[in-house]
């Protein structure tokens, strides 16, 4: 079974889903080259993500081998929590992405990562809800189809 095809099933709303379902509407409505955009964009921002990510991986490697073995931190998570000031945070309390460490040096385990993110449940369904509706709104797929 394909990835978005599994998405779909296990309603585990991804990117793959989202692009496989506008080269399918760009495929329908006959618009051949925007499904062929569209596949190519995908696949070279795949390829860009891979190559970041390598990258990343190199350079967080790089920077645990000079980090301290143990120093006290305050997580300064107020831009996703609303907390009025920085929340002092111990082993295995939860992080939010975008935490920022206030002082020393931090280690995190991401429990969600991809589609299973917060973001990643919100946004996805969200833009297939707003296509939807375009379409029951104006009865015109190329309209539904251009609006995500």
């Amino acid at each position: 079974m394909t990835s978005h095809l599994r998405a779909l099933r296990y309603r585990a709303f991804s990117i793959d889903l989202l692009v496989t379902t506008a080269v399918t509407g760009a495929l329908v409505i006959g618009e051949f080259v925007e499904a062929g955009v569209v596949a190519f964009l995908f696949v070279v921002g795949s390829w860009l993500e891979a190559r970041t990510l390598e990258r990343t991986r190199r350079s967080v490697s790089d920077l645990l081998d000079i980090a301290p073995e143990k120093a006290d931190v305050i997580p300064d998570g107020r831009t996703i929590t609303g907390e009025p000031v920085p929340a002092e945070k111990s082993e295995g309390d939860l992080v939010y992405a975008g935490t920022m460490a206030a002082d020393g040096f931090l280690t995190v385990r991401a429990d969600s990562v991809g589609s299973r993110t917060a973001f990643s449940r919100i946004y996805t369904p969200g833009i297939i809800v707003a296509s939807l509706i375009a379409l029951l709104i104006t009865r015109d797929i190329h309209v539904a189809l251009r609006s995500s």
